[in-house]
């Protein structure tokens, strides 16, 4: 009986293959290739809504928020945050090739690298001075010298990251309507504009020759620069950029309300972020901001950027471990403050939780 049972399932096994063959054949003679198709980091934050069109993200604006107009923000400029590089424990030294100790940027979590004003690799140091990074050879110190420097015309840098033969450079750019007295045409009176008219940059450098850094590629995205973290391969960076209506009068009596969307852009190619990548939570808050998460592999050039975008409130601070980033944002009123669980590994992203404290 058992033999009987094995040489069943072997024909039927048998059966199997031929069958799985012809078919596969058959699929392929009438030009269908089956299509895999992996799921973008956004579609993975399944408690989280996103809308159906512009009109209904315009809709929930005019419903849900009590601040209607350009509302406050917390952003890079308001918050500064500049980080130093300061001596540590001889235990947590690094060494350079030369097996020579130097002290690395002040970090919070092991493994997750912070942005700074000065790198250094124990032989060269990388200084951000003004709209300039310098690189220069600091050891051994007889042959300490400048050895190249980037300048900046398009964005004021704010921080860089270095990993190996490559260096990131954040920044932003505000690009704000200026007013003249016509009686004085060369003076400006004052700035207007909002962080909608805000870009934030990341450029990336190929330094395997110091005394002549490679531009490999260019990505900005709508908003002030808000913070990041290094892991791995990997940048990771916010934005924010306020969500509000903005109103817009055409003619007497005829006024239309907009909302300004962030946009990205990679190399010079510019795109707008779709309502319906942008996730939200369905309550009423006393102002929004589009809080945009970038992910960005500065060893492989080839590898695009990947985002997630979230609706919410204006974000204040940010705190990262080597599997999450930690988002918060303070009410108003009510005294409390809203955290946001946005998972990362490599270039995905999955925000999984939200909750508040006093």
């Amino acid at each position: 009986m058992q033999n009987e049972i094995k040489k069943r399932a072997g024909r039927y096994g048998i059966a199997a293959i031929l069958f799985g063959v012809l078919l596969g054949s058959l699929c392929y003679n009438l030009g269908y290739i089956p299509q895999f198709q992996l799921p973008q980091p956004s579609s993975l934050s399944s408690f989280l809504k996103t809308f159906s069109n512009y009109t209904e993200l315009r809709d929930f604006l005019v419903t849900n928020s009590k601040t209607q107009g350009y509302p406050f923000y917390y952003g890079y400029g308001d918050l500064g945050g500049v980080k130093i590089l300061s001596p540590v424990p001889s235990n947590a030294l690094s060494e350079a090739g030369s097996g020579t100790a130097y002290s690395t940027t002040n970090i919070q979590v092991a493994g997750v690298d912070e942005a700074d004003i000065v790198k250094t690799d124990g032989e060269h140091i990388y200084l951000l001075t003004g709209s300039n990074v310098v690189i220069l050879r600091a050891y051994p110190p007889e042959q300490a010298k400048v050895l190249s420097k980037i300048s900046f015309s398009d964005m004021c840098p704010a921080e860089i990251f270095v990993s190996g033969d490559r260096l990131a450079v954040l920044g932003y750019k505000s690009n704000y309507p200026v007013v003249y007295d016509y009686r004085f045409p060369s003076t400006p009176l004052y700035y207007y504009g909002s962080s909608s008219d805000t870009e934030t940059f990341v450029k990336i450098y190929d330094i395997s020759d110091r005394e002549s850094p490679e531009l490999l590629r260019t990505f900005s995205t709508g908003g002030s620069y808000f913070d990041s973290r290094m892991i791995g391969n990997y940048v990771y960076f916010v934005a924010s950029q306020p969500a509000y209506l903005n109103t817009i009068t055409l003619f007497p009596n005829v006024t239309i309300e907009t909302v300004s969307l962030p946009k990205m852009s990679l190399n010079g190619h510019t795109k707008e972020v779709s309502p319906s990548d942008i996730y939200y939570s369905n309550i009423s808050d006393n102002y929004y901001s589009f809080t945009t998460f970038v992910a960005l592999n500065i060893h492989n050039t080839v590898e695009e950027p990947t985002y997630m975008s979230l609706m919410i409130g204006g974000t204040s601070g940010m705190y990262v471990s080597l599997n999450n980033i930690y988002v918060t944002i303070p009410e108003s009123y009510g005294g409390e403050t809203s955290i946001y669980r946005i998972h990362i590994r490599d270039n995905n992203f999955t925000c999984e939780a939200q909750g508040k404290v006093p």
